[in-house]
């Protein structure tokens, strides 16, 4: 069949053919030029012989007329999508998926509809054909064959459309012969009977016939099985067999073996002839998936830095690449990640389409992370979930220089508190922007620049350069790797070229899975945990081996971080690789020491998006419809303080600020249970408690499976760092500042921890057990402290803080260290079960880091921007939580005042402008 059309000069439309497999024929690219309205949509039409009519119906007799005459349905172009060209390829054969990255693989082409497209296949695994030229798409309708199909829609006819059945013209000729010869009534209706029993008898041979090809297909599907289930029979045979003999061979004492013997296949205890899948006691369907298939299939979009092809050695590069080539070697841990890697290359516009159907694993594709993306993403109608960024961008333009101060001054102009519009210079109307399709750059760009100015969009990186260097646009928008001065020269610009000293948004780009796995979404976040904490301790390729072991992913994968150093060495070591001789290594893009701030809000996207309506099971509905939040804390100065009934505290205020969220600005609709940690992550798992607001790290161990419950939980963005540190004794703690146990005057060291703890387990790599004495409590350890059962206290800030442990009773001679030992992120935390909730918290808890950087109070709650992503019962929820507690800055203000100073970590990373990457703990 040939879904075509023609244009008004009689020539053919752009067409698709559908064979007797319906296997769709990708169109190059340049068909989808939008030139009028010719290239607007897909026209569908048809191209039958009269043979082909047998297997329609005669119910469709009236649409094939309109067939005949070029007619059909039409396909806008939105539901009918191509995976994105190779930047390399300008002639546009479109979407391509190659196999490892020596192009082991054939070239494919791929396409995508939207659910409502009248070509949706229905079945994600339909797109996986190993055609070069074509994606299958399934039918239960096997069209007959049709060689002789004309492609010029004008002059084809279709002579059954306009014959009638030969029983109904009998009918008609035996009405009008009647008629002519009968004057009386009689006569006429009997007449009149005798047409209808022939329609009778003409509707009746059409029902059999209709039965008689029913009957067929139901011969044709019983054939089919008994063809399957015999060659099934003959398969098992062959096996039962063939293990016979391997067994006879093995009892056999002739040391002789078949030449053929390793071609044999075999039973074993294992049910799959796949490679045993180390990860199997994860649960994990995608690393199941990966490992049958042996292929990881990562999706990534060409850009300089990013994903390169090398035309000398025919190999892809750069740092998604080298992500992609870190995971496989996880994962499969031969030594051989390039074997086991599946690259398809994709567009800015279409990218998470393949990833909701599974067609890709992971996705880089420079993606930031949104909250719109993370709780509904719209293209794909799903929720996505992002590892932590493993590249800080910032969105600019660069161009011609007279244009780039403009930008500038717009920029500047629009983050004043003032209303007054500012005026620009009257050249600036001649500013010309080309900017890529399908991200979030366009979006952010309409809010800045004037109406008037124009902003074409593109459709691939390449088209960016060109239109710049051809003159059409005076300004390109793009991150600092794509607009980098370096990349214009190379295709051979030589003219005058600025980049703009303003950023217009800060872009946090993120690996990314489906939010329906969530072991192998950790696994992925993990293995670049991996990448940093390898280059914060010194580690390298050469010496990936000090990377140590864990069975946190299981007994057989426990080398899963030494494995993806080894690959392709610590993060610095692929920056450097890849990116530095584009653009330097930013500030944001290193190690954060623990001198600079890390509170940073990731930006919301799309606001306009509209959520679902919650369901039943929903805990977001369930606390909702309850009309109070419980939330687990811990009483401990500045945390959270219980005074005749009442809480208050840093902690407790992030509980009023999601009692806020919730119920309609009421803050105070909440439970706080005091729990200790021993019992914290139970409480969470029997439902005791909705969230922790207590004084929890987020490490490795409780991301994929915390110990005490065998349940995996999910965190907040880090709303406290802290860090493991020494108080007491002032010469006591000098002993422990420099681990120091053989001296005379340090030997009679004694530690006083908080058990059940990161501390304790931190103080355990430092210390003997015999230094160490473990309290229920950190009252109890400053107790210990103050009977001489200990001379130093270990804990985080607030625990060796002087005026706390005064408040817990020591009155002697106290000092605190002057170094500290861990990095502890304290965070928000939930059960992994409930996705939806977990976003809710999370993105309740960024609203604050958002208040604070745009300057918003509990004031002027009311600039908080609107929601809709969480559903229409919520969107005022930001607004509700700022009126409430106020922004990250007020919080920690009215809580730590000069009790405890607000420094380091925990200040704002306003423009990022300093450090931001800090490896979570857990890995060595």
């Amino acid at each position: 069949m040939v879904f075509g059309g023609s244009n008004e000069d009689g020539s053919p439309k752009q067409r698709i053919s559908l064979d007797n497999e319906f296997r769709l024929n990708a169109p190059e690219a340049d068909d989808f030029s939008d030139d009028g309205d010719q290239g607007s949509s897909l026209n569908l039409g048809g191209n039958e012989s009269s043979s082909d009519k047998n297997w329609l119906t005669s119910s469709i007799n009236t649409a094939a007329q309109s067939t005949a005459s070029g007619g059909g349905r039409s396909v806008p172009r939105s539901s009918f999508q191509w995976i994105g060209d190779d930047l390399e390829n300008p002639s546009g054969k479109g979407p391509m998926m190659f196999g490892n990255s020596k192009q082991k693989s054939s070239l494919r082409k791929s396409a995508y509809q939207s659910p409502s497209s009248p070509l949706h296949s229905g079945a994600s695994n339909s797109k996986h054909g190993n055609s070069s030229n074509n994606v299958s798409f399934s039918s239960t309708t096997n069209p007959p064959n049709n060689p002789t199909a004309n492609h010029n829609d004008k002059n084809r006819t279709n002579t059954n459309s306009n014959t009638t059945n030969p029983q109904l013209s009998g009918a008609t000729a035996a009405a009008s012969s009647s008629n002519n010869g009968l004057n009386n009534n009689n006569a006429s209706n009997a007449t009149k009977q005798q047409i209808e029993q022939q329609l009778q008898s003409s509707q009746q041979i059409v029902a059999q016939a209709k039965k008689r090809s029913k009957l067929r297909k139901c011969m044709i599907i019983t054939g089919i099985t008994v063809i399957v289930v015999t060659f099934a029979i003959l398969i098992a045979a062959i096996i039962v067999l063939t293990t016979d003999n391997d067994d006879k061979s093995s009892s056999n004492s002739s040391t002789t073996s078949s030449p053929t013997a390793s071609n044999n296949i075999r039973i074993t205890d294992s049910p799959t002839l796949s490679p045993t899948n180390p990860f199997i006691s994860l649960n994990s369907k995608t690393l199941q998936s990966i490992y049958s298939k042996q292929t990881i299939r990562c999706g990534i979009q060409i850009g300089f830095g990013f994903a390169e092809l090398n035309e000398t050695t025919n190999e892809y590069y750069g740092i998604d690449i080298d992500l992609c080539h870190a995971l496989a070697a996880a994962i499969f841990a031969d030594g051989n990640p390039q074997d086991h890697v599946e690259f398809v290359i994709l567009n800015s516009f279409n990218r998470f389409v393949p990833l909701r159907d599974e067609d890709i694993d992971v996705l880089f594709s420079k993606t930031t992370h949104t909250m719109q993306r993370h709780v509904l993403e719209p293209t794909s109608g799903v929720s996505l979930t992002f590892s932590v960024p493993y590249i800080y961008d910032r969105l600019h333009l660069a161009g011609l220089p007279e244009f780039v101060e403009c930008v500038d001054t717009l920029v500047l102009a629009s983050r004043e508190s003032s209303n007054e519009t500012t005026p620009l210079p009257t050249n600036c109307n001649n500013m010309k922007i080309c900017v890529l399709e399908g991200g979030t750059h366009a979006t952010i760009l309409k809010s800045i620049v004037p109406e008037n100015i124009p902003i074409a969009s593109v459709l691939f990186q390449n088209q960016l350069y060109d239109r710049f260097i051809d003159g059409n646009c005076n300004l390109i928008a793009g991150e600092q790797y794509d607009i980098a001065e370096t990349i214009l020269v190379n295709r051979g610009y030589d003219g005058l070229y600025e980049v703009t000293t303003q950023s217009l948004s800060q872009e946090p780009l993120c690996m990314v899975t489906r939010s329906d796995d969530m072991v192998f979404s950790d696994l992925v976040n993990w293995i670049l945990q991996a990448l940093f904490t390898a280059e914060d301790n010194g580690i390298t390729k050469a010496t990936a081996a000090l990377m140590g072991t864990t069975d946190i992913f299981g007994p057989n994968s426990d080398s899963v971080f030494q494995d993806a150093v080894a690959a392709v060495g610590n993060y610095g070591e692929i920056f450097e690789r890849n990116l530095q001789t584009i653009a330097p290594r930013a500030a944001v893009n290193t190690l954060n020491q623990g001198d600079t701030g890390l509170i940073f809000p990731l930006p919301f996207g799309d606001l306009s998006t509209l959520g679902e309506e919650l369901s039943r099971f929903d805990l977001l509905r369930i606390v909702q419809e309850r009309g109070v939040l419980r939330c687990g804390v811990t009483e401990r100065p500045f945390f959270a303080n219980e005074d005749n009934g009442v809480w208050s505290g840093f902690d407790v205020d992030f509980c009023r600020a999601l009692a806020a969220a919730l119920f309609g600005g009421d803050a105070t609709k909440v439970e706080f249970t005091d729990l200790n940690t021993s019992n914290r992550f139970t409480a969470l798992k029997n439902r005791e408690v909705d969230v922790l607001a207590r004084l929890t790290t987020h490490t490795l161990e409780r991301d994929l499976n915390e110990p005490r419950t065998n349940t995996g939980l999910t965190f907040s963005q880090p709303i406290f760092y802290d860090g493991l540190t020494f108080g007491g004794v002032p010469a006591f703690v000098q002993c422990a500042d420099d681990r120091d146990i053989t001296s005379v005057s340090c030997r009679s060291l004694k530690i006083c921890v908080t058990k059940d703890t990161t501390f304790e387990s931190q103080l355990m790599d430092l210390f003997d057990a015999d230094f160490m004495i473990s309290r229920d409590s950190i009252q109890d350890a400053v107790l210990g402290l103050e009977d001489n059962d200990c001379n130093v206290i270990a804990g985080g800030n607030v625990d060796v803080y002087e005026p706390a442990v005064r408040d817990n009773g020591f009155t002697r001679l106290y000092r605190i260290g002057t170094k500290r030992f861990s990095r502890d992120p304290l965070a928000l935390v939930t059960i992994e079960d409930d996705l939806l909730w977990s976003r809710f918290v999370y993105w309740v808890t960024m609203s604050t880091f958002y208040a604070e950087t745009k300057g918003i109070t509990m004031m002027t709650a009311d600039q908080m921007p609107v929601v809709n992503v969480f559903g229409p019962t919520f969107t005022n929820m930001f607004k509700f939580a700022i009126a409430a507690v106020g922004s990250y800055g007020e919080i920690f203000e009215r809580n730590g005042g000069e009790f405890l100073p607000r420094d380091g970590q925990n200040g704002l990373n306003q423009f990022l402008s300093s450090p931001q990457i800090l490896p979570l703990p857990g890995i060595l």
